[in-house]
Parts: C-alpha cells; sequence; structure tokens
C-alpha cells in the first residue's frame, strides 16, 4: 500500500492512499484549500485524505480546531468531482457554523469572485 503526502501549509495537509494525485490536480486542490482555510475558524487544520479501491476514489475532508470539527466523506469514480463536492458541503458547514456562532446574519461575502488579471486601477 503506498500512502503519497502533499503538505501545502502547516494547516493544510492533502494525502492520497493506493495512487498519486497529478500535479495540477493537486495545484487545483491546493489553491481550494487556501481558499477554505481562509473561511474557515481560526487555528483550524485542514486534512485531505483520498484513497482508491478499484475504480473508486474515497474522499475525506476535515476541518478541525479546538472548538469545532467539520468532517465531509465521499467516493465516485472522478476525483476533482467528488473533491468539488467535498469542498461544497464543508463550505455549507462552516457557514452554518459562523451563522451560529456569531449569532447575527451573514452575508454571503464568501464566494469567490474571478478576478481579472489585467484590470488597471
Amino acid at each position: 500500500m503506498d500512502i503519497f503526502e502533499y503538505l501545502e501549509t502547516e494547516e493544510i495537509k492533502v494525502s492520497s492512499e493506493n495512487f498519486e494525485i497529478s500535479h495540477e490536480d493537486l495545484r487545483h486542490i491546493n489553491s481550494r484549500l487556501n481558499y477554505m482555510s481562509d473561511l474557515a475558524p481560526l487555528g483550524s487544520t485542514l486534512r485531505l485524505n483520498f484513497a482508491k479501491k478499484e475504480n473508486l476514489y474515497i474522499g475525506n475532508l476535515e476541518v478541525q480546531n479546538i472548538r469545532s470539527h467539520f468532517n465531509t466523506i465521499k467516493e465516485g469514480e472522478d476525483l476533482l468531482a467528488i473533491f468539488k463536492i467535498l469542498e461544497d458541503e464543508t463550505h455549507k458547514k462552516i457557514i452554518e457554523w459562523k451563522k451560529q456562532r456569531f449569532d447575527t446574519e451573514i452575508e454571503n461575502k464568501f464566494e469567490v469572485e474571478p478576478i481579472d488579471i489585467n484590470d488597471e486601477k
């Protein structure tokens, strides 16, 4: 059994079991996890684990700090499609946590907006 670990930062850990994540997929995943890290409760660690069994990927995304823990597990045939589901469901859990935690209305200001790097200010 081969286990690969890809460390982006101390707070973000990505690992895969029985396969290696391509460089391009890993770059995409790390980019999205960095964004999620900004939204997560302060001091959170993000762990993304993938395992491959036959033709299925099993993904588990955990966001955890001292006071909160979010965990989402999904499986399917396409690695990035599974990651997208894990990301979306975990994002919803974080937003719900923020609504309850701060007891105020949270605007939907956590959406990603495309940036045109050719814009001049």
